[in-house]
């Protein structure tokens, strides 16, 4: 079954790639990332358990898929839930990506998945449908990554602001809207 996943993802993923950029939130330094890129936590290749987050950072850390999200908004709300939380201390970058061939989105293969017998919750639709992810197998290479800012949280106005790290680029994004305990719990799973 995972093979014939894999194949499904490889043999359309020229269709995948319907945006020219992704975005991710991450802890780790720019020159970190456009030295090494960004690889997988592992090899795990269960779909359902990336999506729910049972293999991403706070599970068992093993996903063999990187997420990326294709609103840039979406990756501030991201990081404004990692500095919001009372145990998250340090910095965040957030980083564009060149979203090739090597990207799919994820409703193509779910649906795959689905018409092979394995059905997704209604919890997993929810987050599938608000994050707008594209997925990358394995790895995404240094070539992939367009550019770096570091994000800046002003815990007074809820606003993030960035520091320019790569290319001349700034953004002030206001506070957004609160969302459901359930969003923001597995938003925090998923990135976190």
């Amino acid at each position: 079954m995972i093979k014939k996943v894999i194949l499904f993802l490889a043999f359309f993923s020229g269709y995948a790639s319907a945006v020219d950029f992704v975005y991710r939130v991450d802890s780790r330094p720019s020159d970190v990332i456009f030295r090494d890129g960004f690889a997988s936590h592992g090899n795990n290749r269960n779909l359902q358990q990336h999506i729910r987050g049972d293999s991403c950072a706070v599970g068992s850390r093993d996903s063999n898929y990187i997420a990326t999200i294709s609103d840039i908004n979406e990756a501030y709300n991201i990081a404004r839930l990692y500095y919001s939380r009372a145990t998250f201390s340090g910095r965040l970058y957030r980083y564009r990506i060149r979203a090739d061939n090597s990207f799919y989105s994820l409703p193509p293969s779910v649906a795959y998945i689905e018409s092979r017998g394995i059905q997704f919750g209604h919890f997993e639709r929810v987050m599938m449908r608000l994050q707008s992810e594209y997925t990358s197998v394995n790895s995404i290479p240094i070539e992939n990554i367009q550019e770096a800012v570091e994000l800046v949280y002003d815990g007074n106005t809820s606003m993030v602001n960035v520091n320019i790290v790569g290319v001349d680029y700034e953004k002030e994004i206001e506070g957004f809207d609160s969302c459901s305990c359930l969003i923001i719990q597995c938003l925090l799973c998923r990135y976190g």
